[in-house]
């Protein structure tokens, strides 16, 4: 399994988070003090991976299960966003994009 190491520049805290024991790779989005991260492989196949949001202020993680993940983490301010594949045999991709309320 993997980690991501989030660094405070001004105080030189380190925060270590565990992925999953599945996890290889992670795609990184970070807005402030919300960090946002999948670790699905883009096929969108199963396993389905969820998309994780954490309040780096508060260290609260949560997860978001996504049906047929793709992958990819986005965020802009308040807004975040993930990609998933459409039912069936479809090969058209979703992008979802949500206001993420902090709870902090």
């Amino acid at each position: 399994s993997g980690s991501i190491y989030l660094v405070d520049t001004q105080t030189r805290q380190v925060t270590r988070v565990v992925m999953d024991q599945a996890s290889r790779s992670a795609r990184l989005a970070m807005c402030g003090d919300l960090l946002s991260w999948s670790t699905a492989d883009g096929s969108g196949a199963p396993p389905y991976r969820p998309q994780y949001m954490m309040s780096v202020k508060s260290a609260a993680l949560y997860q978001i299960s996504v049906d047929r993940s793709f992958g990819g983490a986005y965020c802009s301010g308040d807004m975040v966003a993930w990609r998933s594949l459409g039912e069936g045999a479809s090969t058209t991709a979703a992008t979802t994009v949500v206001r993420w309320a902090s709870h902090d």
